[in-house]
């Protein structure tokens, strides 16, 4: 798991895990209510 508060940086913990960088920044975004309603 990338920590961003760890000493080590994000760049330098990416490249262990042999991750992109977009992965270690990227935040799910939520479903809007219409999105919500029409699913239901």
């Amino acid at each position: 798991m990338i920590a961003p508060t760890h000493r080590l940086p994000v760049v330098r913990q990416c490249k262990l895990l042999e991750l992109s960088r977009s992965t270690a920044y990227y935040r799910p975004r939520q479903e809007s209510e219409e999105n919500l309603a029409v699913m239901k």
